[in-house]
């Protein structure tokens, strides 16, 4: 069996459950602490859909901190942009109904922090998505710090790397950060 077998089979086979308001509010709490936040200006950060950890939160808080914040603008090809918004109601259902800014909002090239989404990380600090490469595209491009929020029942001993995958700079659960 192949890599991308391994993968495929894993994907299926991760549990989707919503984590409880308690667990996401540690998740929350965890990156704020970070230094990476704490100076950071500017914010790429994804728009959750259920159940991926929510992170509304985090946006309005980036936003009330007065924080840049852009959000994933996905086009086909597998080529996504960071886009900025002022406001979550500036949101539409965009491409497989992720909620996305206007085509005309203003690109943010270099933000200081990326908080990226994972289907599941692994005790290396591997992130496996949902397949799409959009994010390992983006942040090889991209020079930023980044962080993924991961519930710790989704921390595997390996999501099968591939040598195109780029690892987050952090993995963020309820439990705490892991340094990769």
């Amino acid at each position: 069996m192949g890599t991308r077998d391994e993968k495929r089979l894993l994907r299926a086979g991760v549990r989707f459950e919503k984590l409880d308001a308690e667990a996401e509010l540690a998740m929350r709490g965890f990156l704020y602490a970070l230094d990476a936040w704490k100076r950071a200006r500017s914010v790429f950060i994804y728009v959750s859909v259920p159940p991926e950890p929510d992170t509304r939160e985090i946006i309005r808080r980036a936003l009330t901190e007065g924080k840049t914040v852009a959000v994933p603008k996905c086009a086909r090809g597998g080529e996504m942009r960071a886009l900025v918004i002022n406001d979550l109601s500036e949101l539409k259902s965009g491409m497989l109904g992720i909620p996305e800014p206007p085509e005309d909002a203003y690109e943010l090239l270099k933000p200081d922090i990326a908080v990226i989404p994972c289907l599941a990380c692994d005790v290396r600090g591997c992130r496996m998505g949902r397949g799409g490469g959009y994010y390992d595209r983006y942040l090889a491009r991209t020079e930023c710090f980044s962080a993924c929020l991961c519930a710790q029942s989704r921390i595997f001993e390996s999501v099968f790397p591939e040598a195109h995958d780029v690892r987050p700079d952090m993995i963020i659960t309820e439990c705490g950060v892991l340094g990769v």
